[in-house]
């Protein structure tokens, strides 16, 4: 009698094989807008500029923010991805300064904001400045930032592991 067992061990290690590299294919080519859709909001908008202040540099403690926040994915237990959306108004002197940092910035674009903050921006057209998400970040958060062509107003998107 020939024994099955060494062709069952094989087909199941294959299948693993197979699996892994499907999960691992699947999490490295989602586009980055992707994430936006899967954004959980946690809490109606936030205006207290402390939470948004200490994961960022350089947003002075005057400025009028408005900002969402929140986990990605399905809810399910295990680590997870933390996520801040904010509308940032400063005075024009830094507006202007900001927008300084942008000469190299693209098309307008829309800011990638879950949809409730992208109501607050109304009409306004933006671009997107990596060069003031380099100088606004703090070095532990993905950053993305917009700024206005008119009104000193800046989009930031934080994505961090929690």
């Amino acid at each position: 009698m020939t024994s099955q067992r060494p062709h069952t061990r094989r087909a199941v290690l294959i299948a693993a094989v197979l699996g892994t590299a499907a999960c691992t294919t699947d999490r490295e080519e989602r586009p980055e807008s992707s994430r936006t859709a899967q954004k959980n909001i946690e809490k109606s908008a936030q205006r207290a500029p402390s939470p948004l202040l200490s994961r960022t540099r350089g947003i002075p403690e005057e400025a009028t923010v408005m900002w969402f926040s929140g986990t990605t994915g399905s809810g399910a237990p295990g680590p997870s991805t933390y996520w801040i959306d904010a509308r940032i108004e400063v005075d024009d002197a830094q507006a202007e300064q900001w927008r300084s940092l942008c000469e190299e910035a693209g098309e307008p674009a829309a800011p990638d904001v879950v949809r409730e903050l992208a109501e607050e921006l109304g009409n306004e057209e933006f671009r997107e400045c990596p060069a003031l998400a380099a100088k606004l970040g703090d070095g532990q958060w993905e950053q993305r930032a917009w700024i206005s062509n008119e009104d000193p107003v800046v989009v930031l998107t934080l994505f961090g592991d929690g």
